[in-house]
């Protein structure tokens, strides 16, 4: 139990201070924005980089890890894509809730949390889990969006957001190169190695303190009828699901099943509710900044999450929404969503 307690609390308590931080310091949230281009464009990347890179090839070419737990958070998507399609009636909402109940924090959490609890050793299984996970949800969604949409995009143009979606992001970017420097078994210039084990260190504090402002400036202000289920599916049924199918399909390492189960428990990540603000405003079709829109104003402050597909826009995007619910959390901006063409009528009367 002392161990329990001496690993997981600088771990919460990085996410604590920087909760109170947000709630005693009063800066605006645009003020995280340079600190998530740090986390997302070095710290991460360099983690992910080096850790792979001195990792031996061989332990690399886990198909079976891989497709297992790619196969189970795919499950997870359809199940919790249908329970959100019942609520909603919405494909594109079904789309985001599909992804909060099957697309982890792997990015932030995820890194820190595995390699603090279980070391060096959980490298290899989390930078697999979040790239191919990170992989599917960046074309499922955008699919489904496309499918739901009353102009769906050409296949030709659908198919290139999705790779470069896809190839684009640096956290699969690095991946790639570190998969690269095992298999050339390549160690960068001592000055250039130095500088990235500066990064690496630097990761988790700045991506746990950065999550803990986040949830302090943007608190759930009301509860729909889905979310339990989703939080259920999320927290219980997907790690539960990747125990069964990783004990069902062979014998791997005990550090990488750990590994696997304690991805599958972490909550989605908070990209998914920029996500859904901005889809409910699409979907309302209202544009960013429209008159008769004054009912209700949130901020997707965070440049790194306005897109929810890991892409990162040139600005950060302030957002509008006529409806009581809020896009401070997923599942309001979501509800919003639902009553789209309502959405819409009230901000041309408004207009």
């Amino acid at each position: 139990m002392q161990q329990v307690i001496a690993l997981a609390a600088p771990f919460f308590g990085l996410i604590l201070l920087g909760f109170v931080a947000g709630k005693l310091v009063r800066h605006p949230p645009e003020g995280l924005a340079w600190l998530n281009t740090f986390i997302v464009y070095l710290a991460l990347p360099a983690l992910f980089f080096q850790l792979i890179a001195q990792t031996p090839f061989e332990q690399l070419k886990q198909w079976s890890f891989v497709i297992t737990t790619t196969t189970t958070t795919s499950i997870m998507f359809v199940v919790s894509a249908l329970v959100g399609y019942a609520f909603t009636r919405s494909g594109r909402a079904a789309a985001i809730q599909g992804a909060a109940g099957a697309y982890a924090n792997v990015g932030y959490m995820g890194p820190g949390l595995t390699l603090a609890t279980l070391g060096p050793a959980a490298t290899v299984p989390t930078a697999l889990i979040f790239s191919f996970d990170s992989a599917l949800m960046f074309t499922l969604v955008p699919l489904m969006m496309s499918l739901a949409s009353g102009k769906p995009m050409s296949e030709w143009a659908l198919a290139l957001q999705i790779a470069g979606r896809i190839l684009l992001h640096p956290f699969i970017l690095a991946t790639l190169a570190g998969v690269l420097a095992a298999y050339l078994q390549w160690r960068p210039p001592e000055a250039i190695d130095t500088m990235l084990t500066y990064l690496r260190n630097a990761a988790a504090p700045c991506a746990l303190f950065a999550m803990g402002v986040s949830v302090a400036l943007r608190p759930i202000r009301r509860i729909p009828g889905e979310l339990p289920l989703l939080v259920l599916f999320k927290l219980v049924v997907h790690p539960v699901l990747a125990l069964v199918l990783l004990s069902l399909v062979g014998s791997f390492d005990p550090v990488w099943v750990k590994t696997a189960i304690m991805m599958a428990a972490l909550p989605p990540p908070q990209r998914l509710r920029a996500c859904a603000a901005i889809r409910c405003l699409r979907g309302a079709g209202i544009q960013h900044g429209a008159r008769g829109d004054r009912a209700f104003r949130a901020h997707a402050d965070d440049r790194h999450v306005s897109r929810c597909d890991g892409s990162s826009p040139r600005r950060s995007v302030s957002l509008t929404c006529p409806q009581r619910a809020t896009a401070a959390s997923l599942p309001p901006a979501v509800a919003c969503g639902r009553r789209g063409r309502a959405s819409s009528s009230a901000a041309k009367g408004a207009a």
